[in-house]
């Protein structure tokens, strides 16, 4: 009778090991190669769909209630900013800051009804009460004006005084 050898149960559990680190390596490669790809795909889209997207602000003033209020214009050549576009705003200024960003109210057309080049509207922030004393004392603001339908295009105000 002979017996056989097996391989010993050190070195099998070793062999395993490697094989699965070998293949996870391969299965993250993969993994970030085609996120990479995906995220590429996307960003072209996106600087595609927002090409020439641009805005300025100008006029910008705080009014004797705190309110912030201050000409948004599309100085795109060739981009209209749509009506699903939610024009965010952030207010900050050399005593306080706002904690997050907020939609704006626009004056004038009285509601958002999107952007064309060239088009101008007139904008309102009336800032939270705990910033509205703040802003109501001659102070500096800085305008932050941000756009959800393309997040890179964003522009600010630093010196908006009443």
């Amino acid at each position: 009778m002979t017996k056989k050898k097996g391989i010993e149960p050190l070195i099998a559990t070793i062999l395993l090991i490697v094989v699965a680190v070998i293949l996870v390596t391969i299965v993250l490669t993969w993994g970030k190669s085609f996120t990479n790809k995906g995220l590429d795909t996307a960003n072209q889209a996106l600087e595609e769909t927002c090409r020439g997207a641009m805005l300025s602000i100008s006029n910008c003033r705080v009014t004797t209630d705190g309110n912030v209020v201050f000409q948004l214009t599309n100085i795109g050549a060739n981009y209209t900013f749509p009506l699903e576009d939610t024009i965010k705003v952030l207010i900050s200024s050399n005593y306080g800051s706002e904690s997050a960003e907020h939609d704006l109210v626009f004056l004038q057309p009285p509601s958002w009804a999107g952007l064309t080049p060239g088009q101008s509207v007139i904008a309102t922030y009336k800032p939270l009460s705990a910033d509205a004393n703040t802003l109501k004392s001659d102070i500096s603001a800085k305008v932050l004006v941000r756009s959800t339908v393309c997040p890179q295009v964003s522009t600010s105000y630093s010196n908006c005084r009443r």
